[in-house]
């Protein structure tokens, strides 16, 4: 197939999925989807450039993302409308229950987060010079809306919380942190998603101070030139709209919009003027992993007769998520080999079993050696490239 006809039967695939995906028919727009994900995917290695590489790449990524969902959808039964469904528990309004979900206390602090040393400090800045006053009659260039942007795994989540641990230190404890998956909402909820965006800012202005955290960010905001459907646009509406009269409220309703992503060059333009500060969150360097296996084999109370700097060394490329299940399957290897006769426990009485104190060690480097062969890097120098250029401000 030459490069014309290929791409010709990637835009066919997309148009048939959409086409089925209006007649709710999921199953077989999932299917069409998969379809352009293969073709697309076959079409990137025909790239003339790495760039145009990287695009086709990410395209096919979308397609069995949207493939991915749609059979899901598929396979479960029809959501009712929220006005349809059973009341919530003790008579609570489904839209309140549903924000009231996304709420968690934020326990993590600036110092639990190992490394990314120049993000902290840009983000405490950034906190720090939209809550203090400004001199009579000058008006601050200060930030409500910040977009967090990198590879996955590098700790997005995790700087969310802590910066609403942070306002909450200054409001004496009290700041109400909302953590929104938007690809769950989509999912769960499609067709009430812009009522719950609606609802989730109105429980955040009620709560001020307080943060509200979306993840998959560019799941809610499809570029405008993919030709979407209707209901994703009712529900970027809503967004701005929100973000357009917080920012109207003034210095008394203080809400921080944190959003995250792995794909900022498919949110759309319009929603991304909205956030002026967005910041790279990169993988931890070796003084950062040095820090982040610290903290990640200090806080579970095992000692390591080892050198944190060597192991930092050989986790070149590590995100922090792929650290900690560096150190949980390290820790977990070394208790079976301590504790071979456990299982034994389970034929005999619970009381046995509870009594039984888990025999453990320190841990060695050699525990990990083996490890770092099934768990390989995940960011390399060419994944990192489109976000070092996004940041640069270069066209994708």
């Amino acid at each position: 197939m030459d490069g014309m006809s290929a791409y010709q039967a990637i835009l066919d695939s997309v148009r048939t999925a959409r086409t089925e995906f209006e007649a709710n028919r999921f199953g077989t727009a999932a299917t069409a989807y998969q379809r352009a994900s293969r073709l697309m995917t076959q079409y990137a290695k025909e790239a003339a450039t790495q760039e145009e590489e990287q695009y086709r790449r990410n395209k096919a990524l979308e397609y069995r993302e949207k493939a991915q969902s749609l059979s899901a959808r598929a396979q479960r039964p029809e959501e009712k409308p929220l006005a349809e469904k059973e009341p919530a528990p003790d008579g609570q309004d489904p839209l309140r229950a549903i924000v009231s979900s996304f709420y968690a206390a934020p326990q993590v602090g600036w110092d639990d987060i190992g490394g990314l040393e120049d993000v902290k400090r840009e983000l405490r800045f950034t906190l720090a010079l939209s809550l203090a006053s400004a001199p009579e009659g000058v008006r601050l260039p200060t930030w409500r809306n910040l977009l967090f942007y990198g590879p996955p795994g590098t700790g997005k989540t995790l700087l969310a919380a802590a910066t609403a641990t942070a306002v909450a230190d200054l409001a004496t404890d009290q700041c109400a942190f909302f953590n929104v998956k938007v690809s769950s909402v989509l999912s769960k909820y499609f067709g009430e998603s812009a009522k719950i965006i609606s609802s989730l800012y109105a429980a955040a202005r009620n709560a001020s101070p307080s943060v509200v955290f979306f993840d998959e960010f560019e799941s809610l905001t499809p570029d405008r030139e993919s030709e979407e459907s209707g209901p994703a646009w009712r529900i970027l509406s809503t967004i701005l709209a929100e973000m357009d009269g917080l920012a109207e409220k003034g210095r008394h309703t203080y809400v921080l919009t944190i959003a995250a992503t792995n794909l900022p060059w498919k949110m759309d333009q319009a929603i991304l003027s909205r956030f002026e500060k967005r910041v790279l969150i990169p993988p931890p360097d070796a003084a950062a992993r040095e820090r982040m296996l610290e903290i990640l084999l200090g806080k579970s109370g095992f000692t390591f007769d080892g050198s944190y700097r060597e192991l930092a060394k050989a986790t070149e490329g590590y995100t922090g998520r792929e650290l900690e299940q560096l150190c949980k399957r390290a820790l977990n290897n070394m208790i079976l080999e301590q504790n071979a006769e456990l299982p034994s426990f389970l034929d005999g009485r619970l009381e046995a079993l509870r009594a039984h104190r888990i025999a453990v060690r320190p841990l060695r480097l050699d525990d990990f050696r083996p490890l770092l062969q099934e768990i390989t890097p995940s960011v390399t120098s060419k994944v990192m490239a489109p976000f070092l250029a996004y940041q640069a401000g270069e066209d994708f």
